[in-house]
């Protein structure tokens, strides 16, 4: 069952946000992939260029639903055989997915009445924010009176965010972390030596405080 569902390669969907993410990074990439991103929804009829852009982990996440199997349990002993297994999957699915439909086309992929499929956590139906909002142009001009030729964009982000239960209540919400760090610092993520330089720290609280000042002054973003 875990061999289908791991082998099981979920549609490529091209999000506007992500779309244009790709338009802007473009200039940043040299040819051809400059040329591919500027492009991108025709790029991706290309089923060589989705070989090569979905084998990226910087990029797959942001094309399609992704499944990890992450754990695998059976016997608690060695000299035991179990009379059942279980394992866990980490499921992240596109803003403006559907978490029932997702499970009903798994257990089609599935395809074996003796594998019970059952959430973990209480589905919550991913969503995105505007970026046409007064909220996200102040970002912009904070950002670029710290650092001019800084790119501004939206991204989607592949870890777990609080954002997705402030959005259905009507909260227009945005991951912002103004901390500029190399790729070495970028890689003790998750790590036990996980760390960004001070003066970023010290840099970035004034650009949330600015943000955050210039957002009470303009209200709403209705």
């Amino acid at each position: 069952a875990m061999h289908r569902v791991v082998n099981w390669q979920t549609p490529i969907r091209l999000l506007p946000s992500v779309e244009e993410f790709f338009h802007q990074i473009a200039p940043t990439e040299k040819e051809p992939r400059a040329s591919q991103f500027r492009h991108i929804r025709q790029s991706l009829k290309n089923p060589a260029f989705v070989k090569v852009i979905t084998a990226d982990e910087n990029f797959n996440f942001m094309l399609r639903d992704t499944i990890s199997l992450t754990v695998m349990k059976g016997s608690q002993q060695t000299n035991v055989i179990p009379d059942t297994a279980y394992c866990e999957l980490d499921v992240r699915l596109l803003p403006g997915e559907d978490p029932h439909a997702f499970l009903e086309r798994l257990r089609k992929v599935v395809a074996d009445p003796k594998i019970q499929l059952e959430p973990l956590s209480k589905f919550r139906p991913p969503n995105a924010s505007r970026t046409d909002t007064v909220r996200y142009h102040i970002i912009e001009q904070v950002v670029h009176e710290y650092s001019p030729y800084a790119l501004i964009t939206p991204s989607l982000n592949s870890g777990y965010t609080e954002s997705q239960m402030y959005r259905p209540l009507g909260i227009t919400a945005y991951g912002f972390i103004p901390v500029v760090v190399t790729p070495d610092e970028e890689s003790t993520q998750h790590a036990a030596n996980e760390r960004v330089p001070v003066e970023q720290i010290r840099r970035a609280v004034k650009m949330f405080y600015e943000v955050v000042a210039r957002v009470a002054n303009e209200g709403s973003d209705e």
